[in-house]
């Protein structure tokens, strides 16, 4: 992609999704200082997400999925996207941890990042994203045990961790959260823990 539309520093929409797009994603589209939505998925990128991306302020949907990208997360990804609520970057080869500057995207409702290679733990300080519906991670090397922090998460809607590494137990606050999101309050989960136990 040439590194001269990051000169195109009044566009709010770029969109190349669903061609045979190839090379790297510029460096230069850290310039796009109005852009809100940036839509590649679907091509043949390679390389890693560029840092600059994360100096997009105005930014509220990255849309990268089904293409090549590879590496680890930058750490500094979203450090600065304060308005992004839309992050997909499934259907890659990123390898690597969650960077825990997501957390700083306080909008962010949207998180796929199944179908990669990703590794380490779930972070539970997701649970600080009060804005999440969405959380994808199938499909990855995630390992050790599921956090309790996402029953944390009350507005949350889908929550997928199939094909991972996890062990241990589902914690009972993500049952509890279900309940509470279908007008119970957790009661029910409760009182089955409680039985379970013996009383």
């Amino acid at each position: 992609m040439p590194s001269q539309l990051g000169k195109l520093n009044q566009v709010i929409y770029l969109n190349f999704m669903a061609n045979k797009l190839q090379g790297t994603i510029p460096k230069s589209f850290g310039r796009l200082v109005s852009l809100q939505n940036l839509d590649l998925f679907v091509n043949q990128l390679t390389g890693s997400v560029p840092e600059e991306l994360s100096e997009l302020s105005e930014l509220v949907f990255l849309v990268l999925f089904g293409n090549q990208l590879f590496g680890p997360l930058s750490r500094k990804l979203c450090q600065n996207s304060s308005k992004l609520e839309h992050l997909l970057l499934c259907a890659n080869n990123f390898t690597g941890e969650i960077p825990l500057s997501l957390v700083s995207s306080q909008s962010l409702k949207q998180l796929d990042l199944a179908n990669n290679n990703l590794s380490g733990l779930i972070p539970s300080e997701l649970d600080e994203l009060l804005n999440f519906t969405n959380l994808l991670l199938n499909n990855n090397s995630f390992s050790s045990t599921i956090p309790r922090s996402l029953g944390n998460l009350n507005s949350l809607q889908t929550l997928t961790l199939y094909h991972n590494e996890l062990r241990g137990r589902i914690p009972e606050e993500l049952g509890i959260l279900y309940n509470s999101l279908h007008g119970n309050g957790g009661e029910e989960t409760k009182e089955m823990m409680k039985e379970k136990r013996g009383g």
